[in-house]
């Protein structure tokens, strides 16, 4: 009987991949990449546990009651390891991967080693450098699956190194289904997590299920109020110092975006319930304009990195969406 524990929109990946293990043609190294919240992770585990098993079933699946899938499923298989940033935000260090690269010399169990890197994007150079020898140079019957939202940061020594396995997102009928079935809410919801999860799964689930720690609507509200010149710009800065900046941003970024989109006639992507106020501030903008403003966004978002320079940030953040929204934006 099969038993795949990935959700639709990996299924073809998976197979894709599976295919290669029955005909004996396992690349020694993979990257597993795309956006983020699409559950390449998941893809990863579901693929390591498939290498490792004695007795996969006729779907291509792990069998699930083999010695070895009873191991990984209790994290406790010797040929499997996981490799991943000790804290979230931090680099993966060398000493980590010089330890994986040794450990996979090695086998207790006759098989296969498999190595998972997740986040791998988030190696330094000397880090990446460590990894390359084993690349080069993998041991017999070694698979490593490096996992990356951002690809583009790996070295390309590293690049050149492995096969590709591009991991794409769903329909947004595929993600509203999943969603549905695994949340129980009502559609209206389930549609704006995924409009706000830019129609990434994972990460609309996540929103569905452990809300952000702030109300990201009533930002919304704020930067477009601020553009109609219906509120002060530095009352809303003061309230939302508390904010983690990097959402904030992340919420700003969606708003300028969308407005480029109804500038050219295009329905906006993401803040899909406020088209009526984006179609009526759009009237007085170019998307020259926008463009260029996303240009100084990015410039902005540089200079705040300190947490001395958030209440400076955000006041010239509000401040210049009031002249955007005014027509009259002057250059930073």
């Amino acid at each position: 009987m099969s038993s795949p524990t990935i959700p639709e929109w990996l299924v073809s990946a998976y197979a894709r991949f599976a295919r290669r293990i029955e005909t004996g043609r396992v690349p020694h190294a993979v990257l597993i990449c795309g956006p983020a919240g699409l559950g390449k992770h998941q893809l990863a585990m579901t693929l390591a546990q498939r290498l490792l098993c004695q007795h996969p079933d006729a779907d291509g699946y792990a069998c699930g009651e083999c010695a070895d899938c009873r191991l990984f499923r209790a994290e406790a298989h010797p040929d499997f390891h996981l490799l991943e940033p000790e804290e979230a935000g931090k680099p993966i260090k060398i000493d980590a991967v010089r330890a994986l690269c040794a450990d996979l010399e090695l086998t207790t169990r006759g098989g296969r080693r498999v190595a998972v890197i997740r986040q791998a994007d988030a190696m330094n150079l000397a880090s990446a450098n460590a990894l390359l020898k084993t690349l080069e140079e993998p041991p017999p019957d070694t698979v490593i699956l490096l996992v990356s939202n951002r690809p583009a940061s790996l070295p390309a020594t590293i690049r050149s190194r492995v096969q590709r396995l591009d991991i794409t997102l769903p329909s947004k009928t595929t993600a509203l289904a999943w969603l549905a079935d695994q949340t129980g809410q009502d559609a209206a919801s389930i549609h704006q997590a995924l409009a706000a999860a830019e129609g990434a799964p994972y990460l609309a689930l996540q929103q569905l299920t452990d809300p952000e720690d702030f109300d990201w609507n009533a930002l919304v509200d704020a930067m477009l109020h601020v553009m109609q010149g219906r509120t002060d710009p530095l009352t809303e800065a003061a309230r939302w110092t508390k904010a983690p900046l990097e959402k904030v941003s992340i919420w700003l970024y969606r708003l300028i975006r969308d407005l480029l989109r109804v500038c050219n006639n295009l329905p906006p992507a993401v803040l899909i319930d406020r088209k009526p106020a984006l179609m009526s501030l759009a009237r007085d903008m170019t998307a020259e304009e926008l463009v260029a403003y996303y240009d100084q966004l990015i410039a902005m978002r540089a200079q705040a990195s300190h947490p001395l320079n958030q209440e400076l940030f955000l006041e010239q953040l509000f401040i210049t969406l009031l002249e955007l929204g005014k027509g009259n934006l002057q250059r930073i």
